[in-house]
């Protein structure tokens, strides 16, 4: 969608949560079949339902946070959420340096309210979510999260061996 801007914040949610329940269908629940027979393995998602509460969810209160949480009960849930969380200022900078872009969530106001949901969601979800300082180069974030997760023995592999 070229301009997003000109669709209703209901048209938006369902468009994502189209977007959400094709994604589990074809992705989430092929990777889960596969996980449970090679249990070795973890899916690692950058994304969740819970975007959708921290960037449509403008306004929202906690109850109706917990209700637009509950209504992406078709996603499964996962065992840990990992929250990494920098200054806006911090996100800024990296959105402007990512390959990815930043799809027009480079606005301070934005990114802050996003912030600020995602850290109420982290409340609302208790320990499922580890909120994690995100600040540092990627080897250091990468420690913090290893450490969060209990696997600090666990060799860092990459495409080149």
């Amino acid at each position: 969608i070229a301009n997003d801007s000109m669709l209703t914040i209901e048209k938006q949610r369902e468009l994502f949560t189209k977007d959400r329940r094709e994604h589990v269908r074809c992705k989430i629940k092929p990777l889960l079949r596969f996980v449970r027979r090679n249990p070795s393995f973890v899916i690692c998602q950058d994304r969740s339902y819970l975007s959708l509460a921290a960037y449509q969810a403008e306004g929202f209160s906690t109850k109706e946070l917990r209700l637009l949480i509950r209504s992406q009960s078709f996603a499964p849930r996962a065992d840990v959420f990992l929250l990494l969380d920098v200054p806006v200022r911090v996100a800024i900078s990296r959105l402007k340096r990512s390959a990815r872009g930043h799809g027009g969530f480079d606005r301070h106001g934005i990114l802050d309210a996003a912030r600020r949901r995602y850290r109420q969601i982290a409340r609302l979800h208790g320990k499922s979510v580890k909120i994690i300082n995100g600040e540092g180069g990627a080897a250091e974030v990468h420690a913090k999260i290893l450490r969060t997760l209990g696997l600090n023995n666990v060799r860092r592999e990459t495409a080149n061996g």
